[in-house]
Protein backbone atom coordinates (compact mmCIF):
# COMPACT_ATOMS: atom_id res chain seq x y z
CA UNK A 1 0.00 0.00 0.00
CA UNK A 2 1.40 3.58 -0.65
CA UNK A 3 2.19 6.05 1.67
CA UNK A 4 -0.55 8.68 2.50
CA UNK A 5 0.90 11.52 1.08
CA UNK A 6 -2.05 13.79 2.92
CA UNK A 7 -1.97 17.72 2.68
CA UNK A 8 -3.02 20.16 2.16
CA UNK A 9 -1.91 22.62 -1.04
CA UNK A 10 -2.71 26.25 -1.16
CA UNK A 11 -3.29 27.64 -4.16
CA UNK A 12 -4.32 31.17 -5.99
CA UNK A 13 -7.91 32.68 -5.71
CA UNK A 14 -11.09 31.12 -6.60
CA UNK A 15 -12.89 32.94 -8.80
CA UNK A 16 -16.47 30.79 -9.24
CA UNK A 17 -16.06 29.87 -12.74
CA UNK A 18 -20.01 28.69 -12.29
CA UNK A 19 -21.51 27.59 -15.43
CA UNK A 20 -24.65 28.83 -17.59
CA UNK A 21 -26.84 27.96 -14.75
CA UNK A 22 -28.77 25.08 -17.31
CA UNK A 23 -28.76 21.33 -16.47
CA UNK A 24 -26.64 19.19 -19.31
CA UNK A 25 -28.02 17.92 -22.32
CA UNK A 26 -28.64 13.98 -21.14
CA UNK A 27 -30.04 15.22 -18.14
CA UNK A 28 -32.98 13.95 -19.23
CA UNK A 29 -31.82 10.10 -17.91
CA UNK A 30 -32.86 11.52 -14.99
CA UNK A 31 -35.76 13.52 -14.88
CA UNK A 32 -36.55 13.58 -11.13
CA UNK A 33 -33.22 14.15 -10.07
CA UNK A 34 -33.83 17.53 -9.30
CA UNK A 35 -36.89 17.30 -7.46
CA UNK A 36 -35.68 14.94 -5.68
CA UNK A 37 -32.60 16.49 -4.29
CA UNK A 38 -34.74 19.67 -3.70
CA UNK A 39 -36.79 17.50 -1.20
CA UNK A 40 -33.76 16.68 0.54
CA UNK A 41 -33.48 13.88 3.15
CA UNK A 42 -36.02 13.61 6.30
CA UNK A 43 -32.94 14.72 8.79
CA UNK A 44 -31.36 11.50 9.76
CA UNK A 45 -27.29 11.23 8.80
CA UNK A 46 -25.18 8.34 9.87
CA UNK A 47 -23.13 5.58 7.78
CA UNK A 48 -25.87 3.75 6.87
CA UNK A 49 -27.77 5.79 4.74
CA UNK A 50 -25.26 6.81 1.80
CA UNK A 51 -28.24 8.56 -0.37
CA UNK A 52 -26.96 12.10 -1.46
CA UNK A 53 -29.43 14.90 -1.34
CA UNK A 54 -32.31 12.49 -0.81
CA UNK A 55 -32.06 10.68 -4.05
CA UNK A 56 -33.33 7.05 -4.11
CA UNK A 57 -31.70 3.79 -4.62
CA UNK A 58 -32.31 3.73 -8.74
CA UNK A 59 -30.90 7.02 -9.16
CA UNK A 60 -27.66 6.72 -6.51
CA UNK A 61 -27.52 3.03 -9.08
CA UNK A 62 -27.15 5.41 -11.68
CA UNK A 63 -25.26 7.45 -9.68
CA UNK A 64 -22.75 4.73 -9.56
CA UNK A 65 -22.86 4.04 -12.74
CA UNK A 66 -22.17 7.59 -14.65
CA UNK A 67 -18.72 7.36 -11.54
CA UNK A 68 -17.82 3.98 -12.95
CA UNK A 69 -17.95 5.37 -16.73
CA UNK A 70 -16.35 8.58 -16.09
CA UNK A 71 -13.43 7.39 -13.91
CA UNK A 72 -10.69 4.47 -14.20
CA UNK A 73 -11.36 2.73 -11.03
CA UNK A 74 -9.85 1.80 -8.96
CA UNK A 75 -7.99 4.99 -8.98
CA UNK A 76 -8.20 8.85 -8.31
CA UNK A 77 -11.72 10.40 -7.93
CA UNK A 78 -12.18 14.03 -7.37
CA UNK A 79 -14.32 16.00 -4.92
CA UNK A 80 -14.87 19.71 -4.63
CA UNK A 81 -15.39 20.67 -1.36
CA UNK A 82 -17.02 24.69 -1.38
CA UNK A 83 -17.43 25.70 3.25
CA UNK A 84 -17.21 29.24 4.35
CA UNK A 85 -13.88 30.08 5.66
CA UNK A 86 -13.25 28.79 8.75
CA UNK A 87 -10.35 27.13 10.49
CA UNK A 88 -12.06 24.25 12.49
CA UNK A 89 -13.90 23.04 9.38
CA UNK A 90 -10.20 22.65 7.82
CA UNK A 91 -9.59 20.49 10.61
CA UNK A 92 -12.88 18.27 10.68
CA UNK A 93 -12.91 17.68 7.00
CA UNK A 94 -9.23 16.65 7.13
CA UNK A 95 -10.45 14.64 10.01
CA UNK A 96 -13.28 13.10 8.04
CA UNK A 97 -10.95 12.43 4.95
CA UNK A 98 -8.15 10.47 7.00
CA UNK A 99 -10.97 8.32 8.00
CA UNK A 100 -13.04 7.77 5.14
CA UNK A 101 -9.89 7.18 3.83
CA UNK A 102 -8.54 4.82 5.83
CA UNK A 103 -5.10 4.64 5.24
CA UNK A 104 -5.70 4.95 1.40
CA UNK A 105 -3.64 7.82 -0.35
CA UNK A 106 -5.35 11.18 -0.51
CA UNK A 107 -4.51 14.86 -1.39
CA UNK A 108 -6.43 18.07 -0.34
CA UNK A 109 -5.90 21.38 -2.12
CA UNK A 110 -6.93 24.59 -0.83
CA UNK A 111 -8.26 28.03 -2.96
CA UNK A 112 -9.52 30.80 -1.49
CA UNK A 113 -12.57 32.65 -2.85
CA UNK A 114 -11.79 36.03 -4.77
CA UNK A 115 -13.60 38.18 -1.58
CA UNK A 116 -12.08 35.34 0.74
CA UNK A 117 -15.72 34.58 2.15
CA UNK A 118 -15.54 30.63 0.82
CA UNK A 119 -12.89 27.88 0.14
CA UNK A 120 -12.92 25.53 -1.88
CA UNK A 121 -11.29 22.48 -1.19
CA UNK A 122 -10.57 19.59 -3.95
CA UNK A 123 -10.30 16.54 -2.39
CA UNK A 124 -8.55 13.57 -4.56
CA UNK A 125 -9.84 10.73 -3.31
CA UNK A 126 -8.18 6.93 -4.05
CA UNK A 127 -11.26 4.43 -4.15
CA UNK A 128 -11.81 1.37 -5.35
CA UNK A 129 -15.45 1.63 -7.22
CA UNK A 130 -17.87 4.03 -8.03
CA UNK A 131 -19.69 2.97 -4.49
CA UNK A 132 -16.66 3.99 -2.57
CA UNK A 133 -16.55 7.42 -4.52
CA UNK A 134 -20.44 8.01 -3.57
CA UNK A 135 -20.05 7.09 -0.18
CA UNK A 136 -17.03 9.17 0.39
CA UNK A 137 -18.78 12.22 -1.48
CA UNK A 138 -21.62 11.56 0.91
CA UNK A 139 -19.85 11.81 3.84
CA UNK A 140 -17.91 15.09 2.64
CA UNK A 141 -21.42 16.64 1.83
CA UNK A 142 -22.61 15.81 5.25
CA UNK A 143 -20.16 17.83 7.03
CA UNK A 144 -21.55 20.80 8.67
CA UNK A 145 -20.61 23.92 7.50
CA UNK A 146 -20.84 22.38 3.63
CA UNK A 147 -21.72 25.20 1.37
CA UNK A 148 -22.05 22.55 -1.82
CA UNK A 149 -20.15 19.78 -3.08
CA UNK A 150 -19.47 19.13 -6.74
Amino acid sequence: MMSNPKRFQDEGKFNGGRSNGRPPDDDAAAPNASAERAEGTDGAAGAADTRLFGVDPLDEALSIELIEDAHSLPGIYPVVVIAARDEEFREILLATVESEQDGDPFTITVRESSRGNFISYRVELHVESGRAALDRKAALAALEGVVTVL
